[in-house]
């Protein structure tokens, strides 16, 4: 438990990952000291990127995940064909791009964005692509300019890219704070994280296909209790094998976000993600 963090009555953010990285969230908040680092059990989540020769066939090892993992760059073109016809979706856009637009028009205006965003959509040729060129340059460009002073990262100068790099950080925002680190990895030229995404917060099919086409995999949370356990087997191995191909991954300290200022690392994430590590030695 960390007495100072408790103490702050502004919301902000940190991370940890191995190596050591901080990094704040415009002026609101130092980030140094939120969460216990823990070296001794976790030592051997400091993965490595696999090389050509010892690579699993990532479409082989993935199918043992179907149900948890992010979609694949083979599947981003349906997900998006999906997404383009949802009218959540698109009167959303509607709303951001032609706020002013009369109801008896919003028909014609939905189509048309309809048909402007798929024929932006198509050219993507992959996830990260989409995320980069779509999710950080235009969605959070924008949220970052119109909700902050500003935002600022230090210590990924000591980053590698390719290295599969576990975060852990708090949670404060459901999205965001994944969403920003996200941000600042992309703009420091080093690979995208996928994102731990509890099951609880996927209302729809909609929702669901949003949240997998930006590397997002599910945790398991509405589950009994034995096959909660199954399910926390399966996560941590799961997050190795990932990491175990070249691909960082962010995990909340804890499950659901602290509401009260208090950011307390579960033992039992800590315990879920050794499930895994300890059976490799």
């Amino acid at each position: 438990t960390c007495k100072q963090c408790s103490k702050s009555s502004k919301p902000g953010w940190s991370v940890i990952l191995f190596p050591p990285f901080q990094i704040s969230r415009g002026n609101y908040v130092r980030s140094d000291r939120l969460i216990p680092r823990v070296t001794n059990e976790l030592n051997s989540l400091k993965l490595w990127s696999a090389s050509d020769e010892n690579q699993m066939n990532i479409v082989d090892w993935r199918e043992e995940f179907n149900d948890i993992r992010p979609y694949s760059d083979e599947e981003l073109h349906g997900v998006l064909r999906r997404l383009v016809q949802n009218k959540w979706l698109i009167a959303g856009v509607q709303k951001l791009r032609i706020p002013w637009c009369p109801r008896v028009l919003r028909p014609f205006a939905h189509r048309f964005i309809r048909f402007d965003l798929w024929r932006s959509l198509r050219r993507i040729g992959s996830v990260d692509e989409f995320q980069r060129r779509i999710i950080v340059d235009r969605v959070l460009e924008l949220v970052v300019k119109k909700t902050s002073n500003g935002l600022s990262w230090s210590g990924s100068e000591h980053l590698e890219r390719g290295g599969a790099y576990l975060y852990m950080s708090n949670h404060r925002d459901i999205v965001l704070d994944s969403a920003l680190l996200n941000y600042s990895l992309a703009h420091s030229d080093l690979d995208i994280a996928e994102i731990a995404f509890g099951d609880n917060l996927l209302a729809n099919d909609f929702v669901s296909d949003l949240i997998r086409v930006n590397k997002s995999f599910i945790v398991q949370r509405s589950l009994p209790g034995r096959e909660r356990a199954r399910a926390a087997h399966k996560l941590s191995r799961y997050i190795k094998l990932t990491q175990q191909h070249g691909n960082p991954v962010w995990i909340a300290q804890r499950e659901g976000r602290a509401k009260d200022g208090s950011d307390i690392t579960n033992p039992a994430i800590l315990k879920m993600l050794y499930i895994e590590a300890r059976r490799g030695g």
